[in-house]
């Protein structure tokens, strides 16, 4: 079967992770059927123009999407934990119990109509870190459930540190990476904007990757190099917090950051996940490194002004 002739149904269609499924997809001549609540909003109708058929649906209501199932070949499925986690009041235990009946429902509904692959967005498990777990979770059910899997496992975003505005001027025209991590502490990352490319592989080689984890990573570089990377590109001075280990393990950090975060980044510092960047770059030809990814985003360029 050519990609011409299979339909993915996408989730979180105009997202940072959908939106790049669809266009890689898109490329690759897949039918797509791009899932969104808004399908009268600029994202779904920028992926109208581009090709993808547009439905609305919402990930919390199997009834608003099993019908788009009939008839596809493969599903990508994301699910927010950070929507839920608003929705839930911020009650942690509330919000990983909703996130895997999300993602189980729409698992359960692409087995009940004979989906052939399901291409789904995890992290680690034994991170200690709820909104990781949750996802781990839901992979695991997948494998015990027969579930034709290929597990996504993506990692930091490169984009956090420009959407959150991780870049601080200071007054004497140098700048602060506000990372809360320690200088030599390995930050994992990927540009969230080409996750499609990893997606893309799996469904067109889907002998290899089902029943497997492709994972979605670019760079290792530690604290100090990302901030001598902007430096380095930007002609301006960067550096980094200094933070020491005793300083993050403070109340006043925990309080700063709030529990799940500071959870996430402890997970970096104590070294509880791993990456093989070059098997992720050779699963995922011309995926950006932090420095051109650095070199390419708006949302640096505006904060180092370069």
């Amino acid at each position: 079967m050519s990609n011409q002739d299979k339909t993915i149904v996408v989730f979180t269609a105009t997202g940072a992770q959908g939106s790049s499924v669809v266009d890689s997809l898109l490329e690759s001549g897949f039918k797509v059927v791009a899932l969104t609540r808004n399908t009268q909003g600029k994202g779904a109708t920028a992926l109208k123009m581009k090709g993808a058929q547009i439905a609305q649906a919402d990930l919390s209501d199997v009834n608003t999407y099993k019908d788009t199932f009939k008839g596809a070949h493969g599903v990508f499925i994301n699910a927010d934990f950070w929507g839920i986690y608003a929705a839930q009041d911020y009650n942690v235990e509330a919000t990983t119990k909703e996130e895997i009946r999300q993602v189980t429902d729409a698992m359960k509904a692409a087995k009940d109509a004979g989906i052939k692959h399901v291409v789904y967005s995890s992290l680690d498990e034994n991170t200690q870190a709820p909104h990781w777990q949750s996802k781990a979770d839901a992979s695991k059910w997948a494998s015990q459930n027969d579930i034709p899997i290929t597990n996504l496992v993506m990692t930091a975003y490169w984009e956090n540190i420009s959407n959150f505005k991780l870049i601080q001027a200071k007054d004497d025209g140098s700048y602060t990476l506000l990372l809360p991590l320690l200088d030599d502490t390995k930050h994992y990352g990927v540009p969230v904007c080409q996750t499609g490319l990893w997606a893309r592989t799996a469904f067109e080689n889907p002998d290899k990757w089902i029943g497997k984890d492709i994972y979605a990573v670019t760079g290792e570089e530690t604290t100090s190099e990302i901030a001598s990377i902007l430096s380095e590109i930007s002609g301006k001075k960067v550096d980094t917090l200094h933070l020491t280990k005793e300083y993050f393990h403070s109340e006043a950090m925990k309080k700063q950051l709030g529990e799940e975060m500071w959870l996430n980044w402890n997970l970096f510092i104590e070294k509880r996940i791993t990456r093989d960047v070059k098997a992720s770059l050779d699963a995922a030809p011309g995926a950006w490194d932090f420095k051109t990814w650095a070199k390419n985003d708006k949302g640096i360029k505006e904060l180092l002004q370069f």
